[in-house]
């Protein structure tokens, strides 16, 4: 039997995994979507991942690619950031991270009060 995205329609695979990640910002949460273990290689994984853009739009963060350094980063007791900074999974997370921060921080500008006083 094999599971489907709800939100387009496309089967899982073992190789391509879809989270979702929210974060509060304020009163306000937002979504993204996550696509994880992404094989750029594959057709399958091209065709999965244009569907997520086409469904989620902006909301679709750039793929983390598929990492031999990610698996490995657990069994030797280490963050991947400590294991393999420099590794394309790290660089993929930071970007994620980038991205989360730099949106916060907008939604963040946009929900604080003006400091200036009024003038009666």
């Amino acid at each position: 039997m094999e599971k489907t995205c709800n939100a387009c329609g496309q089967p899982f695979r073992p190789a391509f995994v879809f989270q979702i990640a929210v974060t509060p910002s304020g009163q306000r949460s937002q979504f993204c979507s996550l696509p994880t273990f992404y094989d750029g290689r594959t057709r399958l994984a091209r065709e999965v991942l244009e569907t997520l853009q086409g469904h989620f739009k902006h909301r679709c963060l750039e793929p983390i690619r598929l990492n031999t350094r990610l698996a490995e980063a657990p069994s030797h007791n280490k963050t991947l950031f400590e294991y393999a900074p420099s590794s394309h999974g790290a660089a993929d997370y930071n970007r994620v991270v980038d991205r989360v921060l730099a949106t916060t921080a907008r939604t963040e500008t946009t929900l604080q009060p003006d400091p200036t006083p009024a003038v009666a």
